[in-house]
């Protein structure tokens, strides 16, 4: 007789936590090997969000939810 095997919540929430990973790998991978003008700049803002580092802006605009800098 087969023993019938139940996931739980907690076997669901890794299986989504890892799709997210393997999605967020795929997208960044894209990402960096994507050439142009602007990839350098992209790279160094990727960069400085990753290691969370405080730069001053000036607001140039206000817009519904966020802000223009």
């Amino acid at each position: 007789m087969s023993e019938e095997v139940k996931e739980t919540m907690d076997d669901f929430a890794r299986e989504l936590e890892a799709s997210y990973r393997e999605f967020d790998e795929r997208r960044s991978n894209s990402q960096e090997q994507e050439e142009g003008p602007d990839a350098e700049k992209w790279n160094e803002l990727t960069r400085m969000m990753e290691e969370k580092e405080v730069v001053k802006v000036q607001v140039k605009d206000a817009v519904k939810v966020c802000l223009v800098a």
